[in-house]
C-alpha cells in the first residue's frame, strides 16, 4: 500500500462522510439511548454485516471467532488478553480481529466496561478490501499494518453516526456497511503511516494522558509530573510530534469530547463544561466555537433536526 494510495481512501473518505451526512439528516434517525445508538442482531437477519453495544457485566472467556470483529471501547477500562498478550484497554482503544484470533475480557469491579462491536463475514470484508488494492485483506490479515488502533472522540463519533445509518434505510444498507468498512481498514493504513514516523515513547504516553475523559478535569502540570524533562524540550518535541502544542492538543480532546457528548446525549451544555474541564462556560463556548464553527448549541440543534 503506497503513499498515494492512502491518500486516494483518504480522499475516498471525504466523499463518503457527505454521503453520510446527507443520509443523517434526511431520514432524521433518533438516538433512544442516552448518547449512542443501538442496533440490535435482529435488524441484520441474514446480513454479512451487524453491530451491537456490549456491556461487560462478568468475565468473557478466551475465544475465537468465525467472522471478521472490529471493536471500539466507549467507556470504562478492563483487562483484555489477546493472542497470549494481557493488556489494559480504556476509551478509545480499538481492534481488527480475524478468524483464528483469540482474546478475552476481564471485568473490573471498579471500572464498568462499554464497547461496541461490529461483526463481519469474512468474504464480504475481504470482498471491500480487494475493491480498495489488490492483496489488502491478505496483507491486513497477516499483520502487515497494526489491528490495534486509538480512535479520537470524534472518530467514535464518526463512526456512531455510520452505524446510525445502517439502520436508517434498509434500501442502501450496502452502500452504507461498505464505508463502515472503508473507514475501519483505514484506521490501520494510516495508524501504519503514522507509526513508520519515530515518535519518542514518552510523547506517546502523554499523548494517552491527554486523550483520556478521566484526564480531563486534571490541570496539565499535574499530568506531566511523572516526567523529568525541561518544559521547553518537552512543548517543542511534543509540537514536532503532533503539529499542536500540549496545550492546543488537550484542548482540542476536550473539545473534542465535549462535542461527541453534546450531538449524542441529553446531558446539559453547562453540565458537559464541567465534565471536560472547562470552570468558564464563556470560555468554553469561544474555544468550541473556534474549533468548530458553530456554538454548543447549534450542535445540538443540528442532531434534531
Amino acid at each position: 500500500m503506497t503513499a498515494v494510495s492512502i491518500v486516494c481512501i483518504d480522499l475516498y473518505l471525504h466523499y463518503l462522510d457527505y454521503c453520510i451526512f446527507f443520509c443523517y439528516t434526511a431520514n432524521m434517525i433518533e438516538h433512544d439511548m442516552n448518547w449512542l445508538h443501538k442496533l440490535t442482531a435482529d435488524e441484520y437477519t441474514n446480513k454479512p454485516l451487524f453491530t451491537h453495544l456490549e456491556e461487560l457485566t462478568s468475565d468473557i472467556g478466551y475465544h475465537k471467532h468465525s467472522f471478521i470483529e472490529f471493536f471500539y471501547v466507549i467507556e470504562g477500562e478492563c483487562k483484555h488478553k489477546i493472542n497470549g498478550k494481557t493488556e489494559r484497554l480504556a476509551i478509545g482503544d480499538a481492534y481488527l480481529l480475524f478468524i483464528g484470533d483469540r482474546h478475552s475480557f476481564h471485568k473490573d469491579i471498579s471500572n464498568s466496561f462499554l464497547h461496541r462491536d461490529i461483526i463481519i463475514d469474512e468474504d464480504y470484508f475481504k470482498s471491500a478490501c480487494d475493491s480498495l488494492s489488490p492483496n489488502l485483506y491478505e496483507k491486513l490479515k497477516e499483520e502487515k499494518y497494526p489491528k490495534k488502533h486509538k480512535l479520537s472522540q470524534e472518530q467514535i463519533l464518526d463512526l456512531e453516526n455510520n452505524v446510525s445509518c445502517l439502520s436508517a434505510n434498509p434500501d442502501v444498507f450496502e452502500v452504507f456497511s461498505k464505508i463502515l468498512i472503508v473507514k475501519i481498514v483505514n484506521f490501520s493504513l494510516m495508524h501504519y503511516h503514522n507509526i513508520s514516523q519515530p515518535v519518542l515513547p514518552w510523547i506517546k504516553q502523554i499523548i494517552d494522558r491527554l486523550s483520556a475523559p478521566y484526564n480531563f478535569k486534571i490541570p496539565i502540570a499535574d499530568l506531566l509530573k511523572p516526567y523529568a524533562f525541561n518544559r521547553s524540550y518537552m512543548c517543542r518535541e511534543f509540537k514536532k510530534a503532533t503539529g499542536l502544542s500540549i496545550v492546543n492538543y488537550f484542548n482540542r480532546e476536550r473539545l473534542q469530547y465535549a462535542r461527541m457528548l453534546i450531538k449524542q446525549s441529553t446531558i446539559p451544555i453547562v453540565q458537559i463544561c464541567g465534565t471536560v474541564g472547562f470552570n468558564n462556560m464563556t470560555h468554553f463556548y469561544r474555544s468550541y466555537g473556534k474549533l468548530f464553527s458553530e456554538s454548543p448549541a447549534a450542535s445540538r440543534k443540528s442532531e434534531k433536526i
